[in-house]
């Protein structure tokens, strides 16, 4: 769900149930993508909760879920944000 009152990042996603229990939010580096999908193709994206990591595991990472895009145009990790910062040096 898009957390549209988010002062700190304006594309922010909450993770809930389907009984509105909030669960956390999608992590900061997958926000492109994710966004964009649930933007344009909604019924493409799943979140599915695969693990409960109990104490002493950080709150951030309690949660191992397991995002499913069923879409056939979808590339993870593609745009420009997620480009090499290392320049190849040639001898």
């Amino acid at each position: 769900m898009h957390d549209a009152q988010n002062d700190f990042d304006s594309n922010a996603l909450m993770l809930r149930t389907e009984d509105f229990y909030l669960l956390g939010f999608c992590p900061r580096y997958l926000l492109n993508d994710v966004f964009f999908l649930l933007k344009k193709y909604p019924d493409a994206v799943k979140v599915t909760l695969e693990r409960v990591n109990l104490p002493p595991a950080p709150l951030q990472m309690r949660l191992l879920c397991h995002l499913i895009v069923k879409h056939d145009d979808f590339q993870p990790f593609s745009s420009e944000m997620y480009e090499s910062l290392a320049v190849p040096i040639f001898h």
